[in-house]
Formats: C-alpha cells, structure tokens, sequence
C-alpha cells in the first residue's frame, strides 16, 4: 500500500498551491464515560428541594447572591456568587451526540447542554467534564461549544485525571474532543476564519518560518479517533517584486505520525493497511514516517485590499491569502467555506 506519508505531505503542497483536495466529514461519536458526581449531591448555594433529576437531566435554582453547583454524571458546573444577574434555574441535560457533526478527531465524552438556553453571566463560571480515551501524542482534550455549524474550543482548557475544566461567560451546549497542540499541521490546529489581515507592503524575499494547516475534513474518513500530527520542515524562499511578478522555491519535508484505532478496520486487515510501516500500538496502528518533496511556481500578483492574490502562470484563477505585514514579517491565511479547510503561513523579509 502507498504511504500515507506521501499522500498527506502531497495535500500540504497541493494547499501551499491552493489545489488541496476535499475531503468529507464524518458524523461519529464516542460515549462517555461516566464521572463521580452525582446529580442528588448537595450542590452549594439555595437548591430548590423539588428541582427534578434524573440520569440525563438535573435542574436546580441557584441565588445570585450565593451562586454554587450543578452537577450531572460527567458534568459539573460552578457558578461563582454574583455571575447570575438574578435567581436562576440551571439545568443539564445530556443530549444526543449524534445530533451534531463530529469533528475530525470525534468527540470524546457525552454532549452536555447547559441552559436556560443562551443564559450569560456577569463573570466566567467553569465547566468540569469528563472524557473517555487517551490523546494521542502531541494532542490535548479540551472544551468545545458547538456555535451552530461546528465544534469550536474553549480558551483556557486544563486536564485533571479524566476531566477537563474550562470558563465560559454563556450557556450553550459543550462536549470535549481532542486538539492538536502547538503549531503541527493536523486537525482543528488553525482558525484562518478569523485571522484579522492589515495589508501592507508585500515587496521582497521571504523565508517561510512557520504555518499551520486544517485538512477540511477526515483523511482517514468516517474513523472516530484517528489522528495525525505533522511538523513540516520549509527551506527556500518566496521572492515577490516589484513589477508584479513573484517566484516560489521551496524544499518541503515533514515528520509524520499517524495513529488509527485498529477497530476502523475490517477485522482481516493489519495495521499495514494504513501505512507499510505502521505497529500495534494499545489498540491503534501508529507510524511515525518522514517525507520531503520540492515546490517550485512562477506567476504575477496583484493586491485587493488586505488579500494578497497569486496568479501561477499556467493557471486561469488566482489563489487570494488574507495577509498582514507588520515590520519584515508577514502572515497570510486562507480559509475555505465550502471544505473548511484553513492554511496560515508566517515568512521573514
């Protein structure tokens, strides 16, 4: 079987040539493991005796004055005194996970919906879930609401044993998957939709220092739990003049580590198939691969406003990047809408 090395090394060139393919989304999930709190424990502040509770609800009326806890099996909530504009019932209810698209890596504990519904507060109450599952290297569980169309993380998420704890200022609903740390090239590493450009001046050579990319979906398909980290090595150089030509050569190479849970494949399949130089690993096939391959482009370029755009020479349409140039460094992102697919670059005059 062809390496999974080489064909993921070629999505990150294809994207630094704005011709990254589109990959399609999966819908699994995982369920939790159940925590130790219990939904009849005294949960601070005024508790409203006849609040109800059950297994996949609690609701319990908390003063502003006092604030306290709300607490569900996976879930715990801390509401500071003050943070509530007045008596509140809180409620937790566990919804289906099934209900909302899984990000790439899954999601990794129940689905809590916090409510009333769109509730704010004076000052951040913290969030406590439980997750199930172990991170693979070089990726962290954190909190993620659900902002209508995707899974976005909570700033600010710290581990403690099996659970993740994280501030919010509103209610909505919040599970916990996993991130990749750092600046590697993977799944949810990078937010291009909100990169903020200035323009500037774009004139000059330019040494490409860092970058991140979001493949804009699942290379390992429908597989909960699969995961790929990628630190890519850039040697070469971006050269942009002032006649509205521009140059690129550069050398990629990228450190690679794949881990798939065994369980995606069919039973008479080995570790493999996912790639030649893969091992069984606690029940995933993880492989560690190194890749390099060169690119070189030729073309003119324009400016529109805080959007930079490249026209290769053999091609019709242009690739537009969002940049922001402050002193000799310059960084520039693209995000697709259709693939959600992010690519952010940083470079050196």
């Amino acid at each position: 079987m062809k390496k999974l090395s080489a064909i993921v090394l070629m999505l990150f060139v294809a994207a630094c040539d704005g011709d990254a393919p589109q990959d399609t989304h999966s819908d699994g999930s995982d369920s939790s493991e159940q925590g130790n709190a219990s939904a009849d424990d005294d949960s601070g502040g005024a508790v409203d005796p006849t609040g109800s509770t059950s297994q996949t609800t609690v609701t319990r009326q908390i003063t502003a004055a006092e604030g306290g806890e709300v607490s569900l099996p996976g879930a715990t909530l801390a509401i500071p005194a003050g943070s509530l504009a007045a008596d509140t019932e809180i409620s937790i209810s566990i919804r289906d996970s099934s209900e909302f698209a899984a990000p790439e890596g899954g999601i990794h504990g129940d689905t809590f919906e916090f409510g009333p519904d769109g509730l704010t507060f004076n000052s951040p109450v913290s969030l406590a879930l439980d997750f199930e599952g172990t991170p693979p290297e070089g990726q962290s569980a954190v909190v993620a609401t659900w902002d209508g169309t995707r899974w976005v993380e909570l700033e600010g998420s710290s581990v403690s044993g099996r659970t993740v704890t994280a501030t919010t200022t509103h209610f909505s609903v919040y599970t916990v998957i996993f991130r990749i740390n750092g600046n590697d090239v993977g799944f949810g590493t990078c937010n291009a939709e909100e990169f903020q450009g200035c323009g500037g001046d774009m004139t000059g050579v330019w040494s490409l220092t860092g970058g991140c990319m979001t493949f804009g979906g699942n290379p390992f398909g429908g597989c909960t739990g699969a995961a790929i980290t990628i630190d890519v090595q850039v040697d070469g150089n971006v050269t942009v003049n002032a006649d509205q030509t521009y140059s690129i050569d550069l050398m990629l190479g990228a450190d690679i580590r794949f881990s798939v849970p065994k369980t995606c494949l069919p039973p008479d399949e080995g570790c493999d198939e996912v790639d030649e130089n893969a091992v069984e690993e606690n029940g995933y096939c993880v492989a560690v691969d190194q890749a390099e391959d060169a690119s070189t482009e030729v073309g003119t370029w324009t400016i529109e406003g805080d959007q930079v755009c490249f026209l290769e020479s053999d091609e019709t349409e242009p690739s537009c990047l969002i940049y922001c140039v402050e002193g000799d460094t310059v960084r520039l992102a693209e995000f697709d809408t259709e693939s959600g697919r992010s690519r952010i670059y940083e470079a050196q005059r």
